[in-house]
């Protein structure tokens, strides 16, 4: 009578979970110390701050309701409202992600200074299209959120397209983005300590991407399929994810180096 398409974990699950509370609980307190550090240093007022605080708190959330969400199949309605939450700050983060390297781009090409001012535009790409998009996967496959198994989305379900579908592209653009930085940052006339500073910035927002993109892979592997080390190396990432977005924030940060001074 099982419902269940998918085969049981086999192997020592008392120490899976251990290792996921664990590493999922370090990254949480890294993200969590990450947003407090940048909210209340009176000096960090940029967007660049602003940017970077969504961000650490789209990641949280995501990681809180995964951890806390993922397994709760027994009310199909709960189950369905975890995934669909998942899917949104998921899709967030990403997009969020995106507005870091457009800022990083906008203030390379554009003459006035963009880090300062409104951020109602960064606003509505971070958080209203992620909106747009869960709302109208929502709409069209209602049913595709959860399953017996877990509260996510199954990969052999069409509606995976909307998650992959916006990340790939989140991927592409800021690949681009990236190369036209570099190309002018390295052209003829500019200052080497500037040239420095914004290569080291695109390269630590490309890692981040990279890392937070391969984590999330591997969390959709390890839900849809019974194979242990796709769910060590989940967990064992997302501790990865969250140190590094405290690293390269906060850390690593010349900015908050200069603030924290």
């Amino acid at each position: 009578m099982d419902g269940s398409h998918r085969e049981q974990l086999e192997g020592d699950l008392e120490t899976l979970a251990i290792v996921t509370y664990t590493c999922l609980t370090i990254s949480l307190v890294a993200l969590l110390t990450t947003f407090a550090i940048l909210t209340s240093l009176k000096g960090l007022k940029t967007n660049t701050r602003g940017i970077h605080s969504n961000i650490a708190m789209a990641l949280f959330f995501s990681e809180l309701i995964f951890l806390l969400g993922i397994n709760s199949t027994e009310s199909e309605f709960l189950c369905t409202v975890i995934a669909i939450l998942l899917h949104y700050f998921f899709l967030s983060t990403f997009a969020w992600l995106f507005v870091d390297e457009l800022h990083i781009y906008r203030m390379q090409t554009e003459v006035r200074n963009v880090n300062f001012g409104a951020m109602r535009f960064y606003h509505a790409i971070g958080w209203g299209v992620p909106a747009i998009i869960t709302g109208l996967a929502v709409g069209l496959d209602p049913e595709g959120y959860g399953n017996p198994d877990f509260c996510w989305i199954s990969i052999h379900d069409k509606l995976v397209w909307s998650f992959a579908g916006p990340i790939a592209i989140v991927i592409v653009l800021n690949g681009a983005m990236f190369l036209m930085v570099a190309k002018l940052t390295c052209s003829p006339g500019q200052k080497e300590a500037k040239k420095t500073s914004v290569l080291m910035t695109l390269r630590s927002s490309f890692i981040l991407l990279l890392l937070i993109s391969t984590t999330w892979l591997f969390g959709l592997l390890a839900v849809n399929n019974s194979i242990l080390a796709f769910h060590y190396l989940y967990v064992l990432l997302c501790s990865l994810q969250g140190l590094a977005v405290l690293v390269i924030f906060c850390v690593l940060n010349e900015e908050f180096q200069e603030v924290w001074k």
